[in-house]
């Protein structure tokens, strides 16, 4: 939940005096007949539940828990289901696998093919396919978490620096500044859609997410600065332009002879114009309340923000060595393939059965590393980045809509 409620029955609470005199945040809060949460005769620039990005929200919410979801009682309706599972992508492979059993099962029982090959031939590869799947499954999975934490942790320091830049750069004495801050707390927000674009290899400024958090004059900055790097940039990423990720920019432009570059981060752009906003208003005594302290610490969160960056990209390049997944590959299809030759003399035509259970389990595995290997995808079993930018930005437009700048009246907050 972003918010709260009032209780039913409850009135919701007038809205402050400062707040009805501004027109970008006059709203309240009702409750509604289903249990819900929506604005309650929205002011001319209407409430905030009303803006197009908590439609964004509330459409990606749905999808998200419209996703399959594990039985915690019914262990038999999971194990049968095929929908979401592992199972269409190996399937290919699987029919091989089964394909070549029966051809062994053929060869043996109808044109005299003694296959007597000894199991202690099949033993060594087991072993080893086993070992290098738990090391893999393993790494994956490692890989799969740490990418969920280190965005988790991102989160957290986003929403501190934000609340800190709304409580303590004072701006009662030129009102004007109000914009300037509302913009760089929401720098935070185009920081997180930014890094979620990039790490999904979607570059340019076409999505619709980026609709609110990203002013006409960023805009025109980092489109500058993407010309100066590469002059294609210019007319690749901008804004009239929809979205196209990084792999279909090569693809449309393979017959050049120089390849595609990947633009400048507009994540790290979003920190650097924070940065200069909180150094501009240290100098003009916009931040003389936090004091020296307050300053560093404001730089140790973006500083930290930074690092944060560079470890998602980090999880997201770290890929598993060439050599090693060819490697088990190889080791998998042989033990596979050894397999019918060891059994079909033992178990006849159950060969074929048997083997196609043992290569749906161990083709599953691999298949199943392959999707967490990749956590910023599109698969069900990936992080939903989309989801989790909205709900930041549905976090920082509820701070700078819903609540005072600065501390407000200490009297009335510490009694």
């Amino acid at each position: 939940m972003l918010f709260s409620p009032p209780q039913p029955g409850q009135e919701p609470a007038p809205p402050s005096p400062a707040s009805t005199a501004r027109p970008d945040r006059g709203f309240v809060f009702s409750f509604g007949k289903n249990g819900g949460t929506a604005p309650s005769k929205p002011s001319p620039k209407g409430g905030i539940l009303s803006l197009p990005h908590f439609s964004l929200l509330q459409s990606l919410q749905a999808e998200e828990q419209a996703k399959l979801k594990l039985s915690k009682v019914d262990f038999f309706r999971d194990a049968i289901r095929i929908r979401h599972s592992v199972l269409p992508q190996i399937l290919p492979s699987v029919l091989g696998i089964t394909l070549w059993s029966a051809l062994i099962f053929s060869a043996d029982a109808f044109y005299g093919r003694q296959w007597k090959t000894s199991s202690t031939i099949v033993q060594p590869l087991s072993i080893v396919v086993g070992l290098l799947l738990v090391f893999r499954t393993g790494t994956c999975f490692e890989k799969w978490n740490e990418a969920r934490k280190v965005w988790a942790q991102a989160e957290a320091e986003g929403r501190s620096l934000g609340r800190w830049i709304w409580l303590n750069a004072d701006i009662s004495v030129y009102a004007r500044r109000l914009r300037k801050k509302t913009r760089a707390i929401r720098l935070l927000s185009l920081f997180f859609t930014a890094l979620a674009h990039e790490l999904r290899e979607e570059y340019g400024v076409g999505y619709p997410d980026y609709e609110g958090v990203l002013s006409e004059e960023d805009c025109h900055r980092w489109e500058s600065s993407c010309a100066v790097l590469q002059p294609s940039h210019a007319a690749m990423h901008s804004t009239t332009g929809s979205g196209a990720s990084l792999r279909q920019q090569e693809e449309s432009s393979s017959s050049q002879a120089q390849p595609i570059m990947p633009p400048p981060s507009l994540a790290l752009y979003s920190l650097h114009q924070l940065s200069l906003y909180l150094t501009a208003a240290r100098a003009s005594g916009m931040l003389d309340l936090a004091g020296p302290a307050g300053f560093n610490y404001s730089n140790t969160l973006i500083s930290s923000l930074t690092s944060a960056h560079a470890s998602l990209h980090r999880i997201k390049a770290a890929a598993i060595p060439a050599a090693y997944g060819i490697h088990l590959k190889q080791c998998t299809a042989a033990y596979l393939l050894a397999l019918p030759l060891t059994l079909v003399t033992e178990l006849g035509w159950k060969v074929i059965p048997f083997v196609t259970l043992v290569a749906v389990t161990l083709l599953g595995v691999v298949g199943i590393n392959g999707e967490l290997e990749v956590p910023f995808g599109d698969d069900a079993s990936d992080h939903n980045l989309g989801l989790f930018c909205a709900a930041f930005r549905g976090e920082i437009e509820l701070l700078v809509r819903g609540s005072e700048e600065g501390v407000g009246d200490k009297e009335e907050i510490c009694g």
